[in-house]
């Protein structure tokens, strides 16, 4: 000791320094007598710089000297001090390091007996002194007896033979200590209760072509889908019986997919299984429509089918959904899903539905075209004009006011935004019906009349927006073709030959001048034309729109003016799953 020290009065008024280390890693597995010697032996070491015996401490502790040698004794194992000696009691701690620390040292001399009966129980095998430190070392961290352990080494090896790893073993074992099975008393009645179950168990695994005896996972098994799911053993094995591939494992599978589906029955599995390879069925067709490959096709199934399934949508519906995703080049379940999400939001899920939902789109399609007609715009509707039609709509205007502010903006600049100015203009105003407006408009033509007069007639209005699609849709397959030609430089090249050979034919033949050469050249430029074609596979009816209907070239009324009965056979006298497919496929050039 050195020549200054603490006075007792100042040890008193000082603290005790306790590792992280040692109440993280070791407290928790001592109980409340075995921390207060050791808490009291750190005091000691810190503050207390004069003799103190082991009868002192005995005493302060109100234990015994025994009691505290013994619990000192116990910290020893795991090395966070030692026992320097016993007269006079002297003990040295060490710091606890959490990377030097031990676990309890394992005192392998009362293990003696237990060697003897498991190597008695495996005498083909000759048990490694590795082995048996691993058998202590789960005894000792899961308080497991010999006597208990010898059980389960009996059972293990009466399960897989004498060359059984040690590891499997063990891993019973820690199985069972995690349910809280530990003594002697307790393993066997858990082998008992094994041994009443191996009957249910060994039927299910017959069930499945399967002759290997039942392991300890495969009882716990049983009692999950028996005690908690709540199936019968009858069910269990016919389910089973279904499926041969995949072991227990597989079977857990679909048993939990029937409970979180309710099925507890023969018959409802069997429907359930059969309504599921149907589904599954429906979405192979719909990823061939939709040009997709399903690596794994129950993950389509489960994310998106069965979901729009739920939804209300039927099987051909959403065939024909699909068919229509691809020609609007959503070829894709998530480009589809956000079609169907769209859809269920508007309250469009039956096939009546869907036909009713498009007519709508079409006829405003064709309205909108009629928009950009009266304000002196050539072109196609596109999305930004249907867009702009919603819009004034919201604002309350009728057909009519929109088609008189369109008229307003003939010979703009920037049409679409100027009717908007003036719709605005007008809503400001309160001005909403035609006669409200403070100029008078120009007097109805017989052509304004007449199409106002067809507007009103719902069921013609109705032909002409499905023909109106299906001639652009006829066109939209011409021009496709036509500037799949004009993409080979040789062939607008020809083309454009062709144009001004037929310009100089036409010249010579109004002044009377000599067209052979014109002519012949001509002839030589389309045999040219024929060739170019064919070498894309192409022909000349092909880049000029084809109609369905040769009667009324797609006009859908006839020579007479009476509706062409075309309209009958595809729309009026079809089937719901028909109709709905010629909907679809006429609208197709409508982005939804």
């Amino acid at each position: 000791m050195g020549f200054c020290s603490y006075s007792k009065e100042f040890s008193l008024s000082s603290y005790t320094g306790v590792e992280n280390q040692f109440i993280t890693k070791y407290m928790p597995m001592a109980d409340g007598d075995a921390v207060k010697v050791y808490l009291f032996g750190l005091y000691l070491c810190q503050n207390v710089q004069e003799e103190y015996t082991l009868a002192e401490a005995a005493r302060t502790l109100n234990f015994t000297e025994e009691k505290v040698a013994d619990l000192f004794r116990f910290w020893e194992d795991f090395d966070l001090l030692e026992i320097v000696s016993m007269q006079p009691f002297s003990v040295r701690y060490f710091p606890a390091d959490y990377a030097k620390g031990k676990p309890k040292r394992i005192r392998t001399e009362k293990y003696t007996e237990f060697n003897k009966a498991v190597q008695s129980l495996m005498p083909k095998k000759m048990i490694s002194a590795s082995e048996f430190m691993k058998y202590f070392a789960v005894m000792e961290e899961y308080s497991i007896k010999p006597e208990a352990m010898l059980l389960i080494v009996r059972y293990c090896v009466d399960l897989k033979g004498e060359s059984i790893p040690v590891n499997y073993i063990l891993q019973v074992a820690r199985n069972f200590a995690a349910e809280g099975v530990t003594t002697v008393e307790q393993i066997e009645n858990k082998l008992s209760d094994y041994l009443v179950k191996s009957g249910d168990i060994s039927a299910v695994l017959r069930a499945m072509g399967s002759s290997k005896k039942a392991e300890p996972d495969d009882y716990k098994l049983l009692k999950k889908w028996t005690d908690e799911f709540g199936f019968e053993l009858p069910v269990i094995t016919y389910t089973a019986s279904l499926y041969k591939k995949g072991g227990l494992a597989k079977l857990d599978e679909v048993l939990q997919e029937l409970y979180s589906n309710k099925k507890f029955t023969e018959s409802e599995i069997k429907e359930y299984l059969s309504r599921k390879t149907e589904i599954r069925n429906l979405t192979l067709t719909i990823a061939k429509e939709l040009g997709v490959y399903c690596q794994v096709i129950d993950t389509y199934t489960d994310n998106f089918v069965s979901k729009w399934l739920a939804a209300g949508y039927e099987d051909s519906s959403l065939v024909q959904l699909a068919k229509y995703c691809f020609r609007r080049e959503r070829k894709s379940f998530e480009r589809m899903d956000e079609l169907i999400g769209k859809l269920v939001s508007l309250g469009v899920v039956s096939a009546d539905s869907i036909i009713s939902y498009m007519e709508n789109e079409a006829r405003e399609q064709e309205f909108a075209g009629e928009v950009l007609k009266a304000a002196g715009i050539s072109r196609r509707v596109n999305n930004w004009d249907r867009e702009c039609l919603r819009n004034w709509r919201s604002w309350n205007f009728s057909d009519e006011m929109i088609l008189k502010a369109a008229e307003t903006a003939v010979g703009k600049a920037s049409p679409m935004p100027y009717i908007t100015s003036v719709l605005s203009s007008w809503k400001s105003k309160g001005i909403f019906a035609p006669e409200q407006l403070a100029k008078e408009q120009p007097r109805e033509t017989y052509f304004q009349k007449q199409q106002r007069e067809e507007h009103d007639a719902e069921f013609r209005k109705k032909v002409q927006n499905y023909y109106f699609n299906l001639r652009e849709r006829a066109r939209d397959i011409a021009d496709h073709y036509l500037k799949r030609a004009r993409s080979n430089e040789a062939f607008r090249k020809n083309e454009e030959e062709i144009k001004s050979t037929e310009i100089k034919l036409a010249k010579a033949e109004a002044l009377g001048g000599d067209t052979s050469e014109s002519a012949a050249a001509l002839k030589k430029l389309k045999a040219e034309r024929a060739s170019l074609l064919k070498s894309m596979q192409l022909t000349e009816e092909m880049l000029v729109p084809s109609y369905r209907c040769k009667k009324c070239n797609d006009t859908g009324f006839d020579k007479n003016g009476n509706v062409c009965s075309c309209y009958r056979e595809f729309v009026e006298n079809a089937s719901d799953e028909k109709k709905l497919a010629n909907i679809l496929d006429v609208y197709s050039n409508i982005d939804l």
